[in-house]
């Protein structure tokens, strides 16, 4: 829970057990958090120990929906106001932390990964769960949050678990960056339960551990134009593979879509690329390559993805040609036919 210092009832959606057809060691459960699905599947594991365990998680998710929601009253809200009043705040340890984490990603992104830019997100509509339906904002209106600046580098982390802001304009939105924080908590509270095969999935976001039985998960890479998968992987135990692409939230107007993945230095929709999928054993460093890399465009994947040290990347571009690193390139399957060709990057390792 994020504390800012001063001086219910949960429903449990269980969507049946893929177990009643072969396997009574395996339950499904979906539930309905940070405005999206999550699904919810264990293994070998007792039924009842599952219940336990994925109670715990509605629990602990709802909660982390609550703290860092960066739009519904709550602690972060109020958080971004007293930032932008110029106040220095007090946080809890943990929470501070992951703040922390959020400017080191950025850093390392060279700030295409930017959850200071909530204000941005804001005037394009897309801060709420339902996407908007337009226009879009006027280039006056662009130009004068740009013209702001704002980026993690505005905070300053001080003596005391201490935070204040130096730019009024910083809005802090984390996005899915919270999900990755959920995620990693949700397989927490399994292992806690001596749960060790699971998988968790958030939007189509997710972290494996341990094996389906004799097999390894194999995750589905969502086709970017229709419905269905275009690619699948197997995951190694204790994986994660995040996946950002335009057709997750959009609008269209006057002929134009508009996504909701926002350039930072334009203040543009990102153009280019449809979507990126990337392997990594921290959700956190997945998530935001994921979205920085979608940023970069065709021509800088290559560079970002070596400045986040992250080698496992499928990039599908608008021309619907996919680039991949080495190793993503050893472990896809493709789910179509044909089989498209795949350009392999030579300066990722």
């Amino acid at each position: 829970m994020m504390r800012i210092c001063h001086g219910a009832v949960l429903a449990l959606a269980v969507i049946g057990l893929a177990a009643c057809g072969r396997n009574a060691g395996e339950h499904s459960y979906r539930l309905f958090v940070f405005g999206t699905l999550v699904d919810i599947t264990t293994y070998d594991a007792q039924r009842e120990r599952s219940d336990r365990a994925v109670q715990q998680i509605e629990a602990a998710m709802q909660q982390i929906d609550h703290d860092w929601h960066a739009w519904r009253p709550g602690p972060f809200t109020e958080l971004n106001a007293r930032l932008a009043a110029g106040e220095t705040v007090t946080l809890d340890t943990v929470a501070l932390g992951q703040i922390r984490r959020a400017a080191q990603l950025s850093a390392t992104s060279h700030d295409l990964f930017n959850p200071a830019i909530g204000k941005l997100i804001a005037v394009w509509g897309f801060h709420n769960d339902d996407a908007p339906s337009g226009p879009p904002p006027t280039p006056p209106q662009i130009y004068a949050l740009l013209s702001a600046r704002p980026t993690m580098k505005d905070l300053v982390f001080g003596d005391g678990n201490t935070l204040r802001s130096t730019n009024p304009s910083l809005q802090l939105d984390f996005g899915g960056y919270t999900k990755a924080l959920a995620i990693d908590t949700a397989i927490a509270i399994l292992q806690r339960h001596k749960i060790h095969n699971a998988i968790v999935n958030i939007g189509g976001d997710m972290r494996t551990i341990g094996r389906h039985g004799l097999r390894h998960w194999r995750i589905g890479i969502r086709h970017p134009q229709q419905p269905g998968a275009i690619a699948s992987i197997e995951t190694a135990d204790d994986e994660c593979i995040f996946t950002s692409g335009t057709y997750e939230r959009y609008f269209e107007y006057q002929g134009q879509t508009y996504h909701h993945l926002i350039d930072p230095r334009n203040g543009q929709p990102a153009r280019g690329v449809l979507s990126v999928t990337v392997l990594h054993k921290d959700p956190a460093v997945a998530e935001t390559a994921a979205k920085a890399i979608l940023i970069a465009g065709v021509s800088q994947w290559q560079y970002l993805a070596r400045e986040m040290g992250v080698k496992q990347v499928l990039v599908i571009d608008q021309n619907m040609q996919f680039h991949a690193t080495a190793q993503m390139a050893s472990r896809v399957k493709f789910e179509i036919t044909p089989t498209p060709d795949l350009n392999i990057s030579k300066t990722v390792p």
